[in-house]
């Protein structure tokens, strides 16, 4: 296993919420009526995600960490598209991720987006957060980071991150980004560090306290 001080982070490109999304026949139409129901029907609702270790999966973790008592039913896939896929055969009845993953099943009614977290999404007007459905969860935003091994030369690094800036500010890769549903945001490497470093510990308190191993690097 590695840690972070395995590499160097180089930068951050993207800032994106996470969704709690369901087919669009199920009876709750928010993340409160999603808990509601858990709760008066323990370990019945499906919840898909790529596996136990998944950011995805953190939809479900987060939700248990605020209250307990809710109880669902894991069901490990090989990705959103499979989860996707899941959800139109009726085998799984929620999920969590990024916006991007569900659209277009989204804009074909066929799958509806109940909540987000840990802000609103202009793509998405009409839903509330977390916060706003009277919830004490708060998901962990997906950020994608640019890394590389530790002892790469600063000056190859200053390299890298200056071009992924320019990148960042390219027209073509804005409108790009724009229509995928994400949310592009640079950041250098000092700040990025800064929001790895703090993401690592809400991951490690939640894991901790869901019981997971962490496993150490020998």
């Amino acid at each position: 296993a590695y840690t972070i001080d395995d590499f160097i982070v180089v930068c951050s490109v993207t800032l994106d919420a996470f969704v709690y999304a369901s087919p669009v026949d199920k009876p709750w139409n928010s993340v409160k009526e999603l808990i509601e129901t858990a709760k008066k029907n323990p370990n019945t609702i499906r919840f898909g995600s790529s596996g136990v270790t998944s950011h995805q999966a953190f939809g479900y973790y987060t939700l248990h960490d605020a209250y307990p008592d809710v109880q669902f039913v894991s069901v490990p896939l090989r990705g959103t598209s499979d989860i996707v896929a899941g959800m139109l055969r009726g085998d799984v009845d929620v999920a969590a991720g990024t916006y991007a993953g569900y659209k277009s099943q989204v804009e074909l009614g066929k799958m509806k987006v109940i909540g987000i977290s840990p802000y609103r999404s202009k793509a998405l007007p009409n839903v509330s957060t977390l916060e706003e459905q009277g919830l004490s969860a708060k998901m962990i935003p997906n950020i994608r980071y640019v890394c590389v091994p530790k002892g790469t030369p600063a000056e190859v690094v200053k390299k890298i991150e200056a071009a992924f800036k320019g990148m960042c500010e390219d027209a073509l890769v804005i409108q790009r980004v724009k229509t995928l549903n994400q949310n592009l945001q640079f950041n250098g490497s000092e700040k990025s560090l800064e929001l790895l470093k703090g993401q690592s510990s809400q991951f490690r308190k939640i894991i901790k306290k869901m019981g997971l191993t962490i496993k150490k690097k020998k």
